[in-house]
């Protein structure tokens, strides 16, 4: 495997996504994004995304893909790079997406999650680091954005419903 220096586009599409906020009457949850982390001497410390300060932990997520990236190639800097600074990606919001497109904006930042984790795993602890924790909440806060409209599916594969999406054929 190699690994590659994730861009900064990639953290600020993460860190976006984390600041989605539940805009639904349905569900209540407005707390913040949280993970927990084990350390060694097996005590457990919760974090919290901090809407405000988003660049801890994008600086988190920088240094361990740095980490990874030094350990396959021997330097963590690229050529030209600066320390990590967060800029909002404004096309990245549920609330101002067409609800037809929110599935597509979901899959593609859980694609943005994939890949952070698949440039950053390498090396020993990976499932037991801060950056693998925040990468497992936020997928599960960005995956509750499919909830809407998930009662109008119906039960037992009615294949009228599936075939919709066949006749629009797939995006790649």
């Amino acid at each position: 495997m190699s690994a590659m220096r994730v861009s900064k586009g990639c953290i600020d599409i993460l860190l976006t996504a984390a600041m989605w906020k539940d805009w639904r009457h349905d569900l209540h949850s407005t707390d913040p994004l949280a993970w927990e982390v084990n350390a060694e001497d097996g005590t457990v410390t919760r974090h919290y995304f901090d809407n405000w300060e988003p660049e801890p932990v994008g600086t988190m997520l920088d240094l361990a893909n740095r980490a990874t990236y030094a350990g396959r190639y021997g330097k963590a800097e690229v050529e030209g790079e600066t320390p990590y600074r967060f800029t909002r990606v404004k096309s990245c919001n549920p609330a101002t997406t067409d609800k037809e497109l929110i599935p597509l904006l979901v899959a593609s930042v859980a694609k943005e999650i994939r890949f952070y984790e698949y440039q950053s795993n390498e090396g020993r602890g990976w499932e037991e680091s801060e950056p693998y924790a925040f990468c497992q909440a936020l997928r599960q806060h960005v995956l509750s954005f499919l909830w809407e409209g998930v009662d109008s599916i119906p039960w037992g594969g009615y294949p009228a419903y599936y075939d919709r999406f066949t006749r629009s054929g797939p995006l790649s």
